[in-house]
């Protein structure tokens, strides 16, 4: 059974709150692959990952026990289930290189800047 995820208060604004612009790729579907992974899931996991310090496999399995981080990273339902595999964000972190990881940080300050 799927829960849906109700936020209250301000929303942030979609232009500032999505990392997309960051990712490179196109998150273009292929026929005869599995669906891309959203772009703003990525993002946000690495940035949680840089704020908290952990690991691959730590941030991805407490994004699960954390509604909070589910719901920064874009989810509108409860997951009880790991949205990647951790080694995915081995492979995400060479694609952006390093510029792209220096402005992770930098784009998700943007809203306390205002």
């Amino acid at each position: 059974m799927m829960r849906r995820i109700t936020v209250h208060g301000p929303a942030v604004p979609r232009s500032r709150g999505q990392h997309a612009s960051l990712i490179t790729c196109a998150a273009v579907p292929v026929p005869n692959r599995r669906p891309a992974t959203s772009p703003r899931l990525v993002a946000g996991l690495l940035y949680l990952q840089h704020a908290f310090d952990m690991s691959d496999e730590g941030v991805v399995w407490r994004w699960v026990e954390n509604l909070y981080w589910q719901v920064f990273t874009g989810e509108t339902y409860l997951q009880t289930e790991p949205p990647i595999d951790p080694s995915s964000l081995t492979r995400w972190r060479k694609l952006l290189g390093e510029a792209g990881m220096e402005g992770l940080p930098a784009i998700s300050l943007m809203p306390a800047s205002d």
